[in-house]
């Protein structure tokens, strides 16, 4: 470990020492952060205060077996890679959203409520990412306790306009790689 992921890691246990918060320089090769519902929006205002270049590079949403764990995996140019670790109950998954701390955030945010079920509190587009919007509200594919046998899916044709002239031929214009196209 280099001596700025150390000072980092040091900063963070000096500034939650009397909290919930535990910080782990080794877990799995690198530096975590165990953190919970109320205290993971505190941990990243802390490194975003060390470090003006962090940044969100990614967050998981994973089904733990009795709750739900949301992880963040922050870039900064000190220390690395560092996640800070939050379980949710399955119950009532909520945790409030970093979205506002991290506009980056947003699409990550509704990934994880699209296919684990956390809400995000306070979110600027609690909307669908990945599933369709007929998709039904109580299924989260990527949960284990998810019943997908006899889910009733109905796709949806796309929106798009016709013109009704079969002549015309619709061409893709824009940053696709040619491999991309069909």
């Amino acid at each position: 470990m280099s001596q700025k992921e150390t000072d980092i890691l040091d900063y963070l246990q000096a500034k939650f020492k009397d909290t919930s918060v535990q910080i782990l320089p080794h877990q799995l090769g690198r530096a975590s952060v165990i953190a919970d519902a109320t205290t993971h929006r505190d941990v990243l205002k802390t490194l975003l205060k060390a470090d003006e270049k962090t940044a969100v590079i990614a967050i998981t949403g994973i089904d733990l077996g009795t709750t739900l764990g949301v992880f963040y995996h922050i870039r900064t140019s000190k220390s690395g890679i560092i996640t800070i670790k939050v379980e949710v109950p399955k119950e009532k998954p909520q945790i409030k959203t970093i979205s506002d701390l991290a506009p980056g955030a947003v699409f990550d945010e509704m990934e994880v409520t699209d296919l684990v079920g956390v809400i995000f509190k306070d979110h600027p587009s609690p909307g669908r990412l990945v599933l369709p919007d007929s998709w039904p509200d109580d299924v989260f594919p990527l949960r284990k306790d998810a019943k997908l046998d006899n889910l009733q899916y109905k796709q949806t044709p796309p929106n798009e306009p016709t013109s009704g002239n079969e002549d015309i031929v619709k061409v893709i214009v824009g940053p696709q790689h040619p491999a991309l196209l069909e």
